[in-house]
């Protein structure tokens, strides 16, 4: 196992946790909590006792949320990101050493009244963003999924680690390697080949290929001539979805590389 160095680069961005997973265990927790401590002033000494031991452990359980929330954060470096928490830095990666980026976002639909109220206090919560990377060595690292701006601080992973393995995956092009992104998807310097349901690999030529885009959590290849897209899949099952686009968009016959990822790119949320 190689001995990845941290990232020392300049700071871009810190993202902190949101007050809303706080107050949610202040609702949840600590208010049940007050409501069973008073009861147990008023109760029978047998019953105080357990009411008293129960609201205790929602006490303490509501306390280390808070706890927990104050200390998590994320860096952001021109060179990689850090993930902090109550332990202090719980890792640190650089982009070169991230082989692979997970990406999923989608919105969370919700019923009732409170649910729909506290969507509209704190927005943030109808939002999931799973943000997570592979390092050269195959270990997974993870992004909380609790943090401010979640939106904008993936749009900066992607932009980042995207510029950094790009020189990689074109080199590797160059060479006539096939480029695989997952288990399904792979692309050389003549076609896209994607997985059948079935088994197999089914093969489109580059020059046939009309156009590759991200929109609504979804990555589409569409060939030309066709009704139907070639394949698709949602970007959380691919990795290095956005990467695959501008690769794809630097072999594609007669288009320069673009300089990033697509504004589409980043319509992301299903």
């Amino acid at each position: 196992m190689d001995q990845l160095l941290k990232p020392e680069g300049d700071v871009i961005a810190e993202h902190r946790a949101t007050l809303a997973w706080r107050i949610v265990s202040v609702v949840l927790l600590g208010i049940p909590a007050g409501v069973l401590l008073t009861a147990a002033w008023s109760a029978p000494r047998d019953n105080a006792t357990v009411l008293s031991i129960v609201g205790a452990v929602l006490i303490a359980l509501c306390a280390f949320i808070f706890s927990q929330q104050g200390k998590v954060r994320v860096v952001l470096r021109t060179d990689g990101v850090e993930r902090w928490g109550l332990r202090g830095e719980l890792w640190a990666l650089r982009w070169e050493d991230a082989t692979q980026l997970r990406y999923q976002a989608r919105r969370v639909r919700v019923h009732g009244l409170d649910a729909m109220l506290l969507l509209y206090l704190f927005p943030s919560l109808g939002k999931s963003v799973k943000i997570g990377f592979v390092d050269a060595n195959g270990r997974s690292c993870k992004l909380p999924s609790s943090l401010k701006a979640m939106d904008v601080l993936g749009e900066r992973v992607i932009e980042h680690h995207t510029a950094a393995q790009f020189p990689v995956v074109r080199a590797a092009l160059d060479r006539g390697e096939d480029v695989r992104f997952g288990d399904s998807l792979s692309l050389d310097r003549e076609q896209v080949s994607v997985k059948k349901l079935f088994g197999g690999m089914k093969r489109c030529l580059l020059s046939d290929v009309e156009k590759v885009n991200i929109d609504d959590g979804k990555l589409k290849i569409r060939q030309r001539g066709k009704t139907f897209a070639f394949a698709g899949f949602r970007v959380a099952k691919v990795p290095n979805a956005f990467l695959f686009v501008k690769l794809f968009e630097s072999a594609r016959p007669g288009i320069a590389a673009a300089a990033g990822p697509s504004q589409a790119a980043f319509r992301h949320v299903g």
